[in-house]
């Protein structure tokens, strides 16, 4: 077998470095915008949209175009876009859904590279989505398309300047780039960042159905470096598969955010730990955890330095850590946290501004903190501004620390300190989730990631031709031959199995096979009755076969086909297989009793192995720990390269000296369910 030394270096496997960067230029970083729609009133689409660009200093050219062709906003105006002097990167399109199709067209055949469309579609057939119809005329032109329904696009980088928006609000300049889909939540979060000072870098409104998704997105903001984290809400992420591809290689090196989705079960929770990516409950938490991730370094660790000028805000602050699984060191030694010793550090209310200055270096020197948290409350015996302005001084000279703030009882409105930003929170609860969130994803990013393994004898071309007769064949669930050859094409066999017709034809089975024997029934109604309805085990001779053979395929009986294989012998009964994620596309398990493991992929060898252990624990001797990771990979392999598979199930699966399968069932997707993903696309 090869082995790859990370996933990046993958042959076929798309990743942040792909030509879709370079083609997504022209939609987020256009040089030449121009907008289309009636202009003629304030309130208008067109007509504000044109503003939103003037206003926010837009540094390319901007062209209107409506049936006038007059000035808009003192800028000259254009009757149609085959007007335009020259082809323009970005089409902003605000006009009646009925007009969306002949402009898109006009569009393409002018050169138009990228467009966004504010207008929602009109309505389409139950066979076909509304923007069906636009992302084909789209491809037709190799464009590329936001929308409908999109509330725009912004890019504050300040060579850029673009706000090609619809939203009352302008973000200021910062490193958080922000997708998705639904225009009442973009409006939410650029509302919020304003509030919070969380900067952006970036924002898309993907609107109805796009032909975008936030994984070309991720793909592209990798190597900007003004985009230092994205952050997505749950129905962005787009196709699966390329999701789960690019989602843990852009996390490798920049933090990815989402909000939790409410319908999202524990076994997906597992799936985004996987993926490295930082999982919120709601907008709130989001944009806390986005102010630490993108301004400050990585926690080193999870020790952590608080220093107050208020006793029980401090003593509130360091409880919330610790429940939060941060250690809080005791710096002089003292088991007891007393008003200005230790840690936590109570420097009193009446503190001046140097105290607790001097306070904050004392922890910042001492090594012995990778977090410094300062809590300072406003009094009408301190000046809260001149404190906070220390302390941003004293850490600004510590750049490998991870430090926050909270300032209470002051009507400041001060949302960053010093020259690195330090966030300021008003209340410790939300500094502590933040910091813990950014502890949890730091800890993933110190996790070793392995290498992707590709096991010796794979016959692809041998499996994509039985997968694809499969389908031409519209089967959902395979037959049993056509799944154990697809399988032997991964170098995975099953144990040998009869299907016989009758009571004598299965003791001749038994006596070819060998004794002892399982007689079982087979199809979708076995797998949900009770053992003893279905299954003989340890049939040691002609008569016990012929006799079970007999009451399983009893008259009237929904599940008449009968296997018939040798019966294994072997310490532990698993079962393994294939399922689809919303998210994440291909997902492996493996499953023993209560015990389960799920992973998503790509799956590297030290991914496969931590399944094993953490389904097997303590493996019983002797079990062939590496004859079930080579499984493993090998059904990763299988799934990567057939994402039409919907469903492999393994079960039961003998895990002893050998590891032996002794029944699978594979379904397909349906084929008109891939087409319309293939489209969409």
């Amino acid at each position: 077998m090869t082995t790859m030394p990370a996933l990046a270096a993958v042959p076929g496997r798309a990743g942040p470095d792909s030509a879709e960067r370079a083609s997504l230029r022209a939609l987020l970083s256009p040089a030449s915008v121009a907008v289309v729609g009636a202009m003629q009133r304030h309130g208008g689409a067109g007509y504000e949209m044109v503003r939103a660009l003037r206003d926010y200093g837009y540094r390319g050219r901007l062209y209107p175009v409506n049936g006038s062709g007059r000035l808009v906003h003192g800028i000259p105006g254009h009757r149609t876009i085959a007007d335009l002097p020259r082809p323009v990167d970005l089409l902003v399109i605000a006009v009646p859904a009925d007009q969306v199709p002949p402009v898109l067209r006009e569009a393409g055949h002018c050169g138009v590279r990228s467009a966004v469309v504010l207008t929602g579609a009109a309505t389409g057939s139950p066979d076909r989505p509304p923007g069906s119809r636009l992302r084909r005329i789209a491809a037709e032109h190799g464009m590329h398309l936001i929308g409908p329904d999109s509330l725009g696009v912004i890019n504050t980088d300040p060579r850029i300047r673009l706000n090609a928006s619809l939203s009352p609000t302008s973000p200021q300049s910062g490193g958080l780039a922000v997708v998705t889909r639904s225009g009442a939540v973009g409006i939410a979060v650029l509302e919020h960042a304003a509030r919070s000072g969380c900067g952006l870098a970036a924002f898309v409104s993907l609107g109805d159905q796009p032909a975008i998704g936030g994984a070309d997105l991720i793909a592209h903001w990798h190597a900007d470096p003004h985009v230092r984290a994205v952050a997505l809400d749950p129905d962005s992420f787009g196709d699966p598969v390329t999701f789960a591809r690019i989602a843990r290689l852009f996390a490798r090196s920049k933090p990815l955010l989402a909000i939790r989705d409410t319908r999202a079960t524990p076994g997906q929770d597992v799936l985004f730990e996987q993926a490295g990516i930082v999982r919120t409950d709601n907008l709130d938490h989001l944009m806390d955890a986005a102010r630490i991730l993108v301004d400050q370094p990585l926690p080193a660790g999870r020790r952590l330095g608080i220093v107050g000028n208020a006793g029980g805000l401090t003593e509130l602050a360091a409880e919330l850590a610790e429940a939060n699984g941060f250690i809080l060191p005791r710096l002089d030694g003292s088991a007891s946290r007393t008003p200005g010793r230790g840690n936590p550090v109570d420097t009193g209310a009446d503190a001046t501004p140097r105290q607790v200055a001097d306070a904050v270096e004392t922890l910042a020197h001492s090594r012995e903190v990778d977090l410094v948290l300062a809590l300072i409350v406003g009094t009408r015996a301190n000046v809260p501004d001149a404190v906070m302005t220390a302390v941003a001084d004293v850490l600004d000279k510590h750049p490998r620390l991870t430090t926050a703030a909270v300032l209470a009882g002051s009507a400041d409105d001060i949302h960053h300190l010093g020259t690195r930003r330090m966030p300021v929170y008003r209340h410790p609860e939300r500094v502590i989730r933040a910091l813990a969130h950014a502890c949890r994803y730091a800890t993933w990013r110190r996790q070793r990631r392995g290498g992707w393994v590709t096991p010796a004898g794979l016959h692809r071309d041998l499996a994509d031709t039985l997968i694809a007769r499969a389908r031409q064949e519209r089967r959902g669930w395979l037959p049993s031959a056509v799944t154990v050859k697809i399988l032997a094409t991964y170098g995975i066999a099953v144990l040998p199995a009869s299907h016989p017709y009758s009571a004598v034809g299965a003791v001749a089975a038994a006596e070819r096979l060998g004794y002892p024997v399982v007689v079982r029934t087979v199809g979708r109604e076995a797998r949900t009755r009770n053992a003893a309805d279905h299954l003989r085990l340890g049939l040691t001779c002609a008569t016990e076969v012929h006799d079970a053979f007999e009451a399983l395929t009893r008259p009237g009986d929904p599940a008449r086909e009968v296997l018939l294989q040798r019966q294994v012998s072997a310490p532990v009964r698993l079962a393994a297989g294939i399922t689809k994620d919303p998210h994440f596309g291909s997902v492996l398990h493996l499953r023993r009793n209560r015990r389960r493991a799920a992973h998503i992929l790509p799956l590297t060898d030290l991914d496969a192995g931590r399944m094993v252990h953490e389904v097997l624990d303590t493996p019983p001797s002797p079990i062939d720990t590496a004859g079930l990771v080579d499984l493993l990979q090998r059904l990763s392999c299988l799934a990567e390269d057939h994402p039409e598979i919907a469903r492999l199930d393994l079960n039961p699966l003998f895990a002893g000296p050998d590891v032996v399968v002794a029944d699978a069932r594979l379904r397909l997707a349906e084929r008109h369910s891939l087409d319309e993903a293939a489209t969409s696309k």
